[in-house]
C-alpha cells in the first residue's frame, strides 16, 4: 500500500484530523522555518493558523519563531491561548512572554505591545505586591517573599512565593524596564490602584472583539447552534432550490460504513467545484460548537473532538434530509448551512433524548449495567452513544446516520419492553 493511500485512509478513520490538518494547521511551520525563503511566508499566514501550528512546535522552536511572526499574530496567539471561558490564565501569559527575554529589543517590543495594557497589569496585580517607595511606608509594610526593587527605585515588589514564578518575573520586569522604563511604571502605578476585576473585564472586552474576527464568535451568540428547529421554521437558504436533477458526474450510492457523510460530501463536491468556501463554513460552524461548549482553544485534543462533534451533527442532519444518497446529500450541503444541518440533527437527538428520560422513569435498566450506561449517554447535554467494551471500559461516539437513530430507537423500544 503506498504511503499517499495509507494517509487518505487515516484521514477516513479521523476526519476530525483531516479537518483540522485543512482549516485550523494546514501549513507546517517547523518546516517554513528551514530557510530564509520560507521563514518570510510565515508572516502572510492567517493568524490563527500560526498558532494552531505553534502547538506543534517546541519551546525551542517557538523563540525561533517569535522574530518571523507579525504582532497582530501573536496577539492572536494570546487572544486563543490564554482564556478558559473569561479567565485568562497568568502563568500560561507569562510563560509565551518569556520570549522576550531573549529576543533582539524590536522582537521583544512587539512581543510587549501585542497584550494589552490590562492584560500586562491583570498578571501584575495578581502575582505581585506592588508599595510605592515615594507613597508606602516602606518600614511598617510585611514581607512575605522574595523581594525585587525596580530599577528606578520606585517601587519594591513582593514576588511569588514559588521560585520559579518569582525568578521569571524578575527576568520580566527587569527586561522591561531595559526595554522603556516609563511604560513599565505606567503598568505597576496602574496595577496598584485596579481591582482583578476590573482589569480582567478590561482584557476579556479588548479579546472578544478580535476574537470574534478570526472565526470564534461570541458565546450566548454560539448557543444558537444548540437552538432546536421549530415545527414550521422558515429555515434559511443559500440560494433557492434546484428543481432540475444533479450533474454532479459521480454514481448516487450509499455513505461507506463508519464514514461520515459531511467527509463523503466534500469529497464529491471537489470534483467539480471549489470546497473553500464549504470549509470556511464548516470551520464556522466548528467554532461555534467549540464556543458553545465553552472548549478552549488552547487543546488540540479538546478542539478535534469539537470538530468531531460538529461534522457528525451535520452528517446526521444531512443524512435525514438525503435520505443517504450521496448526490442529494451534495445538492443539500450547497443549498443549506452546514449551522441549519447541525440544528437539524440535534433536533432529532433531542426527540431520541426524550424517549430515553421516559424510559428512566417507567421502566429503568438495571444500576451500572451496559444498558443503563448506554442510556445515560442519550441523557447527556448532547446525546452520545456509550457502549461498554468486553474488557470494562467504555467508548462514546457521537451519532452521525439516520441509521444510527434507528437502531437507538430500537433499543430503546426493546429495553421498554
Amino acid at each position: 500500500m503506498t504511503k499517499e493511500r495509507t494517509k487518505q485512509l487515516d484521514l477516513i478513520r479521523r476526519p476530525e484530523e483531516a479537518i483540522y490538518r485543512s482549516i485550523y494547521a494546514p501549513t507546517s511551520l517547523t518546516d517554513l522555518l528551514t530557510s530564509a525563503e520560507t521563514r518570510s511566508r510565515i508572516r502572510r499566514l492567517p493568524a490563527v493558523q500560526v498558532y494552531f501550528g505553534m502547538k506543534e512546535l517546541s519551546d525551542e522552536e517557538i523563540g525561533q519563531l517569535v522574530p518571523h511572526v507579525t504582532q497582530q499574530q501573536w496577539q492572536a496567539t494570546l487572544d486563543l491561548d490564554l482564556w478558559t471561558r473569561d479567565q485568562p490564565s497568568v502563568e500560561r501569559f507569562l510563560a509565551l512572554q518569556r520570549h522576550l527575554l531573549l529576543a533582539e529589543d524590536p522582537v521583544a517590543r512587539k512581543l510587549v505591545a501585542a497584550a494589552d495594557f490590562a492584560l500586562w497589569e491583570y498578571a501584575f496585580n495578581k502575582m505581585l505586591r506592588i508599595h510605592s517607595r515615594i507613597e508606602d511606608d516602606m518600614e511598617s509594610e510585611p514581607k512575605s517573599g522574595e523581594v525585587f526593587e525596580t530599577p528606578d527605585h520606585q517601587y519594591v515588589l513582593e514576588l511569588p512565593k514559588n521560585p520559579e514564578m518569582a525568578r521569571l518575573l524578575r527576568a520580566i520586569l527587569t527586561r522591561l524596564y531595559q526595554l522603556d522604563v516609563e511604560w513599565t511604571r505606567l503598568r505597576l502605578e496602574s496595577a496598584r490602584f485596579r481591582t482583578h476585576s476590573e482589569l480582567r473585564e478590561a482584557s476579556y472586552q479588548n479579546r472578544t472583539g478580535r476574537v470574534e474576527e478570526m472565526g470564534f464568535q461570541e458565546y450566548y451568540q454560539a448557543l444558537e447552534i444548540y437552538a432546536p428547529v421549530l415545527a414550521n421554521e422558515s429555515l434559511p437558504r443559500k440560494r433557492a432550490a434546484k428543481t432540475e436533477p444533479s450533474t454532479l458526474p459521480a454514481l448516487t450510492r450509499a455513505p461507506d460504513s463508519g464514514t461520515l457523510l459531511m467527509m463523503q460530501t466534500l469529497a464529491y463536491l471537489s470534483h467539480t467545484r471549489d470546497v473553500g468556501p464549504l470549509l470556511e463554513e464548516l470551520f464556522f460552524v466548528c467554532n461555534r460548537v467549540l464556543t458553545a461548549d465553552r472548549v478552549s482553544p488552547a487543546d488540540p485534543r479538546l478542539v478535534k473532538r469539537g470538530i468531531r462533534k460538529a461534522l457528525a451533527g451535520i452528517s446526521l442532519g444531512l443524512d435525514i434530509l438525503c435520505g443517504g444518497r450521496l448526490e442529494k446529500a451534495a445538492q443539500v450541503a450547497e443549498e443549506s448551512y452546514l449551522q441549519t444541518l447541525f440544528r437539524i440533527g440535534h433536533t432529532r437527538l433531542l426527540t431520541l433524548q426524550a424517549r430515553a428520560a421516559r424510559l428512566m422513569e417507567r421502566r429503568p435498566p438495571a444500576a451500572e449495567s451496559p444498558d443503563a450506561i448506554w442510556v445515560k449517554g442519550l441523557l447527556r447535554k448532547y446525546p452520545a452513544e456509550v457502549m461498554t467494551r468486553s474488557d470494562g471500559r467504555k467508548t462514546t461516539r457521537f451519532f452521525s446516520s439516520f441509521a444510527e437513530i434507528e437502531a437507538a430507537e430500537k433499543r430503546l423500544e426493546k429495553l421498554s419492553g
